[in-house]
């Protein structure tokens, strides 16, 4: 049985266990937590060899250490701590339905927002479900998960219109008001 939690080939195997190198070496941590690291970075039916072909095993390491927009922070790089402590409750109240995968992203997104802007739990979620609130459900097969949720935290702090990837991160931000929806 394969250690890891993504369809892999010999070549992928390979690189993964080169990128739990990396991750060892970036976050002075054991093999089995760069292996966590490395299997809760995304959803489980994600094509991990494309990942690999674009990121290589040191992009995908770096990602999973430092989040997903590392190549933008000024030195020295911060490594998020992991596990990360979750800041609320087992049950969130979603404006959507999700299944165990999407629900454990979305408290992802969450924690990574709280950590990030020093906002209340309560404050993210309420972001989180402001900015999908047009959707039904939420599913381990939906294209959100083809970002990391540094990502999303980003995007629904800042809104994606105010194109917050190309400013440096210490930009200062206008935090969504509150009860205000974004569409």
């Amino acid at each position: 049985m394969s250690q890891w939690a993504y369809k892999t080939t010999v070549r992928s195997e390979e690189m993964l266990l080169e990128a739990a190198e990396v991750v060892m070496d970036l976050c002075r941590c054991s093999e089995r937590e760069a292996i966590d690291r490395i299997n809760s970075g995304f959803a489980p039916d994600i094509d991990i060899d494309g990942v690999l072909d674009a990121d290589g095993p040191d992009g995908l390491a770096r990602e999973l250490c430092y989040g997903d927009w590392w190549w933008l922070s000024k030195p020295p790089l911060v490594v998020k701590p992991y596990p990360e402590a979750s800041p609320f409750a087992a049950d969130v109240d979603w404006a959507f339905q999700t299944d165990a995968d999407s629900d454990a992203f979305l408290k992802g997104v969450v924690v990574e927002m709280a950590r990030r802007f020093q906002i209340s739990a309560s404050e993210c979620i309420r972001r989180v479900n402001a900015h999908w609130s047009h959707l039904e459900r939420i599913d381990s097969t939906d294209i959100i998960f083809h970002e990391l949720p540094d990502y999303w935290a980003c995007d629904i702090y800042f809104g994606h219109d105010s194109e917050w990837w190309l400013t440096t991160p210490s930009s200062p931000s206008k935090p969504m008001p509150e009860g205000q929806k974004e569409e």
